[in-house]
């Protein structure tokens, strides 16, 4: 699968609160499936804040809230 950006941003690494997101973004990133997943893009500031936007062809368009339990 595609991913945009094509490597997940620094601050979401080691001793980040987002590890769940590290987390999706790589499997998205090592997934074979068709598609594409966009990590926070946001092109309207009216739209509400997603973590992803992913895109499976034939499937769907799904906007996702990543969440962790500790």
């Amino acid at each position: 699968m595609e991913t945009y950006p094509e490597q997940s941003p620094p601050e979401g690494r080691p001793g980040s609160s987002r590890l769940a997101e590290d987390r999706f973004f790589d499997a998205n990133e090592g997934s074979d499936q068709p598609g594409i997943a966009n990590h926070e893009e946001k092109t309207d500031p009216e739209a509400p804040e997603m973590d992803f936007i992913t895109s499976l062809p034939g499937v769907g368009r799904f906007g996702l809230q990543v969440k962790d339990f500790y």
